[in-house]
């Protein structure tokens, strides 16, 4: 799998943290609901570029839920991880 997979991998996972987030704490937000896709799709461009911040509460929920450690590491591990051939 490539980093642009895995990055849009994580985007999957990522958005419903974010909608999550988002409701929970709109004040930590500077924009509505509606705007979230955008936010995803351009997260998924840096997930896959390595320009992303780990410290939104939402990219930490979506490390949890995906087992990866949710730090700049193990991030970065996460999505240059290479497929071993069975």
């Amino acid at each position: 799998m490539t980093r642009a997979a895995r990055a849009q991998e994580f985007g999957k996972v990522y958005e419903p943290c974010l909608r999550l987030m988002l409701k929970k704490h709109p004040e930590q937000y500077c924009y509505p609901e509606s705007f979230v896709p955008d936010v995803v799709a351009r997260m998924t461009l840096a997930f896959a570029a390595g320009t992303y911040s780990q410290d939104g509460p939402a990219v930490r929920m979506a490390c949890r839920q995906l087992g990866i450690k949710p730090s700049r590491g193990g991030m970065e591990e996460f999505f240059n991880r290479q497929e071993v051939p069975a």
